[in-house]
């Protein structure tokens, strides 16, 4: 069946949609836009695809956005559910349905807890799933009306839809008014366009003559003079809606000019004709919205039903109303409602939303599933003709709820309309008087606290220290308490640490006042403890602050401050050497954190998990980061996002993606300024420089140094760092003295840092007291890895630092183990930058060494090093290798075994951990990364001799299919000669659309186009890649080909890695259709 339009001159639009909702109904869906001014047809465009695709059996589920507030945050997806919820199968919505989703259809009126994290990540993925497990019975086509108006919330809801049904049988169609969100700063200007990008746009324009002429008719039944016509088009731009409206107003015989010389005449003229009942029920619903439940204007007119009922038919008649959905009401257009609104006077307009107040009070089911937003609304209105707190009270109420929504915008719009008196005109001296001020710190506690939670961190810092003056002025310890440790969860910057410090100091002195065991008092001196600990250097008094802290919240059994509490020790016992135990802190934490449901807390326990983990130099630490960064995805946090973003450049750095790295730095660095995070400069500052350093851009590393803003004042630390990495020993030892200083004042989570600095210092030096002393240091950590902060940089392993003390004091036996130790240590964590300096050093060694086979060994280690430097793209240490090569003299680097190898060469090792392939054999183990083709190898090795087929390895999960596709034949799917059929009639339906086009025959183009789209999808269907005909045979040639070049590109990197492991394996598996590991002689393999 065809899809029709109701409104001539849209064929080609309507080819668009047809053939979106073709391929939803087929295989997959989308995202179409439909874009235009207001009146052009968006709506009945829309309308009648959703009528085709319901006649095609498709679940549709409808939403409009609501621009004169009263509607919820994510309202427009609220009625979307409403809709899914009566058409698709109850499990759609979960067993049992998410609380959350509950919560947006109104069954369920009990708050959901505020959840510090799962925000919206964790309620557009229940929305999605939703939309998916609908797919699953039938296609889904959801439209959303008014884009233009939508909340933010709802648009970055939108966004994740349409990025994860993507290929689902999911359609989303969105409607807005392209002119409204291009022109100025429109708050939805940004996210529509980023959904523009990615989603098929259809934009309406203004009607041509013809059809006009065409809408005309339909409207009056007579057919216009040409001149008339002309005029009607000249004067209304082709708008359909204008054009319309014009024709209902103007007779047979009209001229133009008799019609209204507007629309807002025009539509004043069209109500005029209408009795005064009808005018002043119409009057009545444009205060209720765009779209209303017949019950709320019963309820709010007094009439009885039936009597409303007949004058609202006659509205519908005039097409003025429609019904969209059983018992509930919409205007034919918003502007219709606008115009009935705005000829209110003010007085009137108040006792109308006073009387809706009344009505959604004394019943709130009559409102749209969230009473409290429309009341809050209704109320700001009506004001003065209600009580000042009795509106006020319904807007805090709608701004918690929102918050326990996590529809963070929405709350921070209700709370600022609660504290501005110039927030909305159209609520004047509403907001909370100064002279209430505890009530009003009160509701300004509340802002800065959901201000930090959508993150706004410099505004929720700025409402935190209104309440702490109020709090003062009043002499009130909790309230100052509650600001105090909101500003400390902001963090603090080297300007005001010491300002937090003074200020949680001053709330918990008027606080423990005889009542040290309030849980507020016990977060308060956690707090204390932890910024003592980043600021200031009074180790032993923090440990003790914070013991007893966390003694104090174990007995008042409050997960809240034990939580803090456990934070609070973790940082006071941050030294080298502490990481087993901080693990054991960070696991405590997440088990609280489960407990309460805080998101917020269980992320702070991943990062310190990871970097114990990381610091112990232990491969778990690499799936930690994994997992939370995955997290921090979930939750929606911005802050925790900024945080990730950081990580995944430190991890990115540690294993040589240096260019991955920079991307993830700038990302953080763009997110942090967004969000006004107080440590965003030097954090891309500090990162930067190490990352410059790795990769040996000393002069860039220098440029960063030169801007660096440490907060620790460690200018003689970094000039140093910078010297000894560049070799410039003699700039290095220059700083010596204050570079010492200034690494006795790390902090803690700093310590292996200065660690690292002082052996490198010590071993310029050469002088073996510094030496001695920069080794002790290392003792007690040497199996540990230099970290900064929580993961914020990894300085490599600690044993590749004294390797350098060892090889300093020509202590080589010790330094050839430690830089060997040191590698096997980055083996393990694929740090491959690290790996390539200890083999460096290693090589470097042996050469001073001289012992036997000292040299060769040297020289396969050298090949390596350049191997790995110049696919790193680490010039530098390619420049050191050749120095060293160069005093090898004619020694071939092929010639001698690895340093490691020995003569065993019966057994051998092929084990993956979820992350990191070990593999051994003739008495090398080399670690590496993950790869399919080691999937293979590892595959064929388990099952030596046997014949294994290519399209098993390729899909080890497709059981019988992957057999059939091995015996399929080879048949052309199209022969040769409809091939050149269909493309000559392409490049004929090509030549007539470009002219269809030029003479602006939409309709014409349209069919063309049709015909064009369904051969394109024919000759898909029936050619693979770069035309070649698809046989039915093509699964085991493509499984052939792949299989064979993820194996050939292991044995490439083994070449380097491994040699002898890639001799072995390339003498002894066979690779094409079928594949096999059949090796001369027998090796035991372990798994």
């Amino acid at each position: 069946m065809a899809m029709e339009t109701t409104l001539p001159g849209r064929e080609h639009a309507v080819g668009v949609l047809r053939r979106e909702l073709d391929q939803t109904l087929a295989s997959h869906g989308g995202l179409v836009l439909v874009t235009g001014e207001a009146g052009i047809g968006k709506s009945t465009l829309v309308t009648d695809a959703l009528a085709w695709a319901r006649q095609e059996n498709a679940l549709v589920a409808t939403g409009a956005c609501w621009e004169h507030g009263g509607a919820p945050g994510y309202w427009p997806w609220t009625q979307v559910l409403r809709a899914v919820e009566r058409s698709a199968p109850a499990t759609c919505l979960g067993d049992p349905p998410d609380p959350m989703l509950c919560r947006l259809l109104g069954d369920d009126d009990t708050p959901v807890p505020a959840r510090d994290g799962h925000a919206e990540f964790q309620l557009a993925d229940a929305v999605t799933s939703v939309l998916v497990r609908a797919s699953q019975y039938r296609p889904v086509v959801v439209a959303l009306e008014d884009l233009h108006w939508a909340d933010p919330a709802s648009l970055r809801l939108l966004e994740f839809a349409a990025a994860h049904t993507w290929y689902e049988q999911v359609l989303v169609i969105g409607t807005y008014r392209d002119d409204e969100v291009e022109a100025g700063d429109h708050p939805a200007q940004a996210p529509l366009s980023t959904l523009a990008t990615k989603a098929t746009h259809v934009a309406l324009s203004g009607l041509d003559e013809a059809a006009v002429g065409e809408l005309y008719v339909s409207v009056t039944g007579h057919v216009p003079e040409d001149a008339l016509v002309a005029e009607v088009r000249r004067r209304t731009g082709g708008n359909p809606f204008f054009v319309e409206q014009t024709a209902r107003v103007s007779g047979p015989g009209d001229s133009l000019g008799v019609a209204a010389a507007g629309l807002r005449a025009t539509l004043e003229r069209r109500l005029s004709l209408l009795p005064d009942e009808v005018r002043n029920v119409l009057a009545l619903a444009s205060v209720l919205g765009t779209d209303f439940p017949i019950g709320l204007l019963v309820a709010v007119d007094g009439r009885p039903r039936e009597e409303l009922r007949e004058w609202l038919g006659i509205a519908g008649r005039a097409r003025l109303l429609y019904e969209p959905e059983p018992d509930r009401l919409a205007f034919s257009h918003e502007l219709v409602r606008e115009a009935l609104y705005d000829a209110l006077d003010d007085k009137e307009a108040r006792r109308l939303h006073a009387e809706v107040v009344a009505a959604i009070e004394q019943a709130p089911h009559l409102a749209r599933g969230a009473a409290l937003a429309e009341l809050a609304h209704h109320a700001c209105r009506a004001y003065p003709e209600i009580a000042h707190d009795r509106a006020l009270g319904h807007v805090l109420a709608a701004a918690r709820e929102a918050a326990c929504r996590l529809a963070f915008d929405e709350a921070i719009a209700h709370y600022v309309l609660a504290l501005d008196k110039e927030a909305d005109p159209g609520c004047p001296a509403l907001a909370v008087e100064p002279s209430t001020r505890g009530k009003r710190a009160q509701v300004t506690l509340e802002l800065a606290e959901t201000r930090q939670h959508a993150g706004d961190l410099a505004g929720a810092r700025r409402a935190y220290l209104d309440v702490v003056a109020t709090a003062r002025e009043l002499g009130d310890p909790r309230l100052l308490g509650q600001a105090a440790l909101g500003i400390h969860e902001l963090g603090s910057s080297e300007d005001d640490w010491l300002g937090d410090l003074a200020l949680l100091e001053e709330a918990r002195e008027h606080l423990e006042d005889g009542v040290v065991t309030d849980p507020l008092a016990v977060r308060l001196m956690s707090a204390v403890s932890r910024v003592r600990h980043h600021w200031s250097a009074s180790v032993a008094d923090n440990r003790e602050l914070a013991a007893r802290a966390l003694e104090l919240a174990r007995d008042a059994g409050d997960d809240h401050t034990l939580g803090f509490a456990l934070l609070a020790r973790h940082d006071a016992i941050w030294t080298p050497g502490t990481a087993d135990e901080r693990l054991a802190l960070a696991d405590e934490m997440r088990v609280v954190a489960h407990r309460r449901d805080d998101t917020d807390l269980d992320l702070q326990g991943s990062l310190l998990r990871m970097t114990a983990l990381l610091e112990r130099g232990d491969p778990r630490g690499l799936r930690e980061h994994e997992a939370f960064v995955a997290a921090t995805d979930r939750s929606g946090l911005p802050r925790w996002r900024f945080v990730a973003q950081s990580r995944q450049a430190t991890l990115a750095t540690l294993q040589g993606r240096f260019d991955e790295a920079e991307a993830h730095l700038e990302a953080a660095r763009e997110l942090g300024g967004h969000l006004g995070e107080v440590d965003t400069v030097h954090l891309w500052q500090a990162q930067r420089f190490e990352l410059e350093l790795l990769r040996g851009r000393f002069d860039e590393a220098a440029a960063v140094l030169d801007t660096l803003e440490s907060p620790h004042g460690l200018s003689a630390f970094d000039a140093a760092k910078l010297a000894v990495n560049r070799g410039d020993a003699t700039a290095a030892l220059g700083h010596l003295e204050a570079a010492t200083l200034e690494a006795a004042s790390l902090p803690g989570e700093f310590g292996t840092a200065g660690l690292r600095l002082m052996a490198q210092l010590a071993a310029a030096s050469g002088e073996s007291e510094r030496c001695e002393q920069a080794r002790a240091a290392l003792a007690s950590v040497i199996g540990d890895w230099g970290m900064q902060g929580a993961a914020a940089a990894i300085d490599g392993p600690l044993r590749l630092w004294a390797a350098v003390i060892d090889t300093a004091q020509q202590g080589f036996d010790e330094a050839v183990e430690g830089f060997a130790a040191a590698a096997r240590a980055a083996e393990r964590l694929g740090a491959r930058p690290w790996i390539a300096e200890a083999w460096l050093g290693e090589a470097e060694t042996r050469l001073r060494r001289g012992g036997a086979d000292d040299a060769e060994m040297a020289a396969r280690l050298l090949a390596s090093v350049v191997e790995e430097a110049d696919d790193l793209g680490m010039a530098h240490v390619i420049s050191r290798a050749d120095v060293v090569r160069a005093s090898l003299g004619t020694v071939s680097s092929t010639d001698a075994p690895s340093p490691r190898e020995s003569s065993d060469r019966r057994t051998g090792q092929f084990r993956f951990d979820g992350q990191v392939w070990t593999l051994g054999f003739a008495g090398v183990t080399v670690h590496m990364g993950d790869a399919k083709g080691l999937h293979d190898l590892q595959t064929l090795v388990r099952h030596a001799g046997s014949q294994i087929q290519a399209v098993q390895l390729a899909n080890p999960e497709g059981g019988a299919e992957v057999e059939a596709s091995r015996r399929l034949g080879g048949d052309a799917m199209l022969d040769e000669q409809a091939k050149v059929a269909f493309r000559d009639r392409l490049t004929e339906l090509d030549e007539a659309i470009d002219q269809a086009t030029t003479a602006h025959d939409d309709r014409r183009a349209a069919q063309l186009d049709a015909e064009r789209q369904t051969l394109l999808d024919e000759l898909r269907r029936a050619t693979g890649l770069g035309g070649r005909t698809r046989r039915l045979g093509d699964e085991a040639e493509r499984a052939r080909k792949t299989v064979t070049a993820r194996i050939r590109d292991v044995l490439r990197r083994l070449d380097h890695r491994h040699p002898p492991l890639a001799e072995h394996l390339r003498a002894s598996v066979s690779t094409g259709a079928s594949c096999r590991y059949d090796p001369t002689e027998g090796v035991a393999w372990t798994f």
